[in-house]
């Protein structure tokens, strides 16, 4: 894609939305670290649902969702727009969703130009092993803080209903397992949750299954985190610790222990900034 003149298009970066602030105040430090490493403005935006936090959870300053953002912006005369995706791949249900609003953007305003840089993962490039770089280092960090001894490791992600990402996660958690080979014992992939029927079997096993099944239900085991920001499903309390915690009531021998998020890591900035770059390209 050619994107002459993008220091002239307003630079978004741009997640799924949360009902969480953390999420929303995550994306603006990530806005404001690529903003300094291109030394162009980027403003951050989501997809849906942020905007209906309270101002005074998010330093009052409301969250903008994609289309108020366009839609506020047209009005003021900006046609030109580059939208770099927090988000790990085109295939995600959320990003579907983003790539349809931009399409009825563009068909309902004359002379709107919006321009996508490429998802964090990319599994047509040659160099798409940041995420799964993210994610050796945060399983390093963790065997290193809790001296563990090869431990299991269980990649686990959301869970989707588009066979694209759960097909991406498969491929980041061969990649970490290549990185950390020596380091740790087993390792698999799972997603926290799926949708009923037979269509969306490809989500399996789902993370309650795999901390059921040998060699995860006994010993350390990681859980690996392929998320990017603090939210109902990654946080403190949220659904994945409500699940090892259940884990840990039926295995006696089990300790789980789990990452920081992909998006909480420095490194993140450069798979945006690797975005930024190969849009222009």
């Amino acid at each position: 894609m050619n994107l002459t003149g993008t220091s002239e298009r307003m630079i978004l970066v741009v997640d799924n939305g949360s009902l969480s602030c953390w999420s929303t105040l995550n994306l603006r430090c990530v806005a404001r670290g690529l903003s300094t490493a291109l030394n162009l403005p980027v403003y951050p935006v989501s997809v849906e649902f942020s905007d209906r936090i309270a101002v005074s959870e998010l330093g009052g300053e409301a969250a903008v969702v994609f289309e108020n953002f366009i839609h506020s912006h047209y009005a003021k005369g900006i046609h030109k727009f580059l939208t770099i995706p927090f988000m790990f791949t085109a295939g995600g249900g959320i990003a579907g969703i983003l790539l349809e609003k931009i399409a009825q953007l563009v068909a309902e305003l004359p002379d709107l130009d919006i321009q996508v840089a490429p998802f964090l993962f990319d599994e047509t490039l040659a160099d798409n092993c940041g995420i799964a770089e993210i994610i050796a280092n945060r399983v390093e960090a963790t065997i290193e803080t809790n001296q563990l001894v090869r431990p299991a490791v269980i990649v686990v992600d959301h869970g989707s209903p588009k066979v694209q990402a759960t097909y991406v996660r498969n491929i980041i958690c061969g990649q970490v397992s290549v990185m950390l080979r020596g380091k740790i014992g087993a390792i698999g992939a799972a997603s926290m949750e799926r949708r009923e029927g037979d269509r969306y079997a490809f989500n399996q096993p789902l993370l309650a299954e795999r901390l059921d099944t040998p060699p995860f239900n006994e010993g350390s085991v990681i859980i690996a985190m392929l998320f990017l920001s603090t939210g109902r499903h990654a946080g403190e309390d949220g659904d994945i610790a409500a699940i090892c915690a259940a884990a840990r009531l039926r295995h006696a021998q089990l300790a789980i222990y789990m990452t920081e998020l992909v998006g909480t890591h420095p490194n993140v900035i450069k798979c945006l900034k690797q975005s930024y770059t190969q849009a222009l390209s």
